[in-house]
């Protein structure tokens, strides 16, 4: 009977992690660059297919994803009626944001909690070994973050990928694990999921790292002696790492970046300017409340479209709306949305208050605080759809949970 169970979870878990895999568009991958718009037509066409398969529970997240899908077709909409935009264009463009759907994929195949865990973990793993590939086998190329030479060439690499989330989930997913099992094999996710987001070197998200990466230790770890000991062998690995070249490389570059006051303090901070920028560029009510349109950016960085070529000419002077975080993200599809979105997402950290699942609280809190106005981490292309996958992890495990004061978590 164990023996049938576990298949049909692995069949299950294997089923979800292809389903994740084609609607994260494979982290953006080169081979499938052709077919892109097919292939996110397809992958939206999968997140209604569940939407409108599951049904309404106590978590009440069909209702909240409905609210969301409404108002970002209320963005297409008015892109195309205001903005002369094609309306198939922009909502290939916003499929980013319909992502959290993805939760009823899992809640359609009734995944267990530990199999949400495992998918959790199986799928970060493979985001963080096929993003540390693509950065080590420069200048082959496999994933569409890599074409990007500002942020990714021969002297220099922050490469930016589709799911980035992923390595911040793993990173918390051990150290979680860690103080609760305290068991060492699990430093190989600590360590995992700690190099992307070295390389990628966010400064804001880094800090926001470290801090949370404390506030997990303390959370998670309830006796003295065991807490000094996470404490201690956590002393230990940052000094090894801190003799790391890679590592030394890259804190040197990015206290450069801050001693050329690419910061806050500094009043010609890009940032500043491209906040100006777009606030002129969607300077009407009507555009900060419905969102002028994710907009469909040319290479080139030319278009006969007068929307499209405001975006051309800020980023032609490095002016880019998702440099601006959430507040770029509600230029485009509108700040009640990005308000319901944000406040969907502090409902899970709120309600992930116990020692086994701190780790989706951290995470959701890193990137999403770590996006306000410096980086769009939190709704990069597959995020939501990932931490749709985290919000069910959440979700079952407090069904379960109430359903039995002797269910066993573990």
């Amino acid at each position: 009977m164990n023996l049938a169970n576990n298949k049909n979870s692995n069949r299950k878990i294997l089923v979800c992690f292809f389903i994740l895999i084609l609607t994260t568009n494979f982290f953006d991958a080169i081979i499938f660059r052709d077919i892109g718009r097919p292939l996110v037509i397809m992958s939206f066409i999968i997140l209604l297919f569940f939407l409108k398969k599951c049904r309404r529970d106590d978590y009440n997240m069909k209702q909240w994803v409905i609210c969301i899908w409404i108002m970002i077709f209320g963005s297409i909409v008015y892109s195309n009626i205001v903005n002369g935009q094609s309306l198939l264009d922009v909502a290939v463009s916003s499929y980013f944001a319909f992502g959290f759907a993805s939760f009823f994929v899992f809640q359609y195949f009734r995944l267990s909690y530990s199999d949400s865990i495992t998918l959790i973990r199986v799928f970060s793993v493979f985001f963080c070994v096929c993003y540390l590939i693509q950065s080590a086998s420069y200048p082959y190329v496999f994933f569409s973050g890599a074409l990007v030479e500002s942020e990714f060439n021969e002297n220099y690499n922050r490469m930016r990928m589709s799911c980035s989330v992923c390595s911040y989930c793993l990173l918390f997913y051990g150290i979680n694990r860690l103080c609760l099992k305290r068991d060492l094999r699990f430093l190989f996710y600590v360590f995992l999921g700690f190099f992307p987001i070295l390389i990628m070197g966010f400064r804001s998200l880094n800090v926001l790292t470290i801090l949370f990466t404390i506030y997990l230790i303390i959370a998670a770890t309830k006796k003295m002696a065991h807490l000094t000991t996470v404490f201690v062998i956590s002393a230990i690995i940052s000094l090894t790492l801190l003799n790391i070249p890679l590592v030394q490389d890259k804190i040197e570059e990015m206290m450069i970046r801050q001693e050329n006051e690419q910061t806050f303090g500094n009043k010609d901070y890009v940032r500043y300017s491209s906040l100006y920028y777009y606030s002129n560029v969607f300077d009407k009510t009507t555009d900060r409340i419905f969102g002028g349109g994710v907009p469909k950016v040319p290479g080139n960085l030319t278009s006969e479209d007068p929307y499209i070529r405001k975006f051309c000419m800020g980023y032609q002077y490095g002016l880019f709306w998702n440099d601006l975080g959430l507040i770029g993200l509600g230029f485009v599809l509108g700040f009640p949305t990005v308000l319901v979105i944000i406040i969907l997402t502090i409902r899970t950290i709120i309600h992930c208050q116990e020692r086994d699942i701190l780790f989706i609280r951290c995470t959701l809190l890193t990137i999403m605080l770590g996006s306000i106005m410096t980086s769009q981490e939190f709704y990069r292309s597959g995020n939501f759809v990932f931490i749709g996958l985290l919000m069910y992890a959440d979700y079952i495990y407090h069904k379960k949970k109430n359903e039995s004061r002797y269910f066993n978590i573990s």
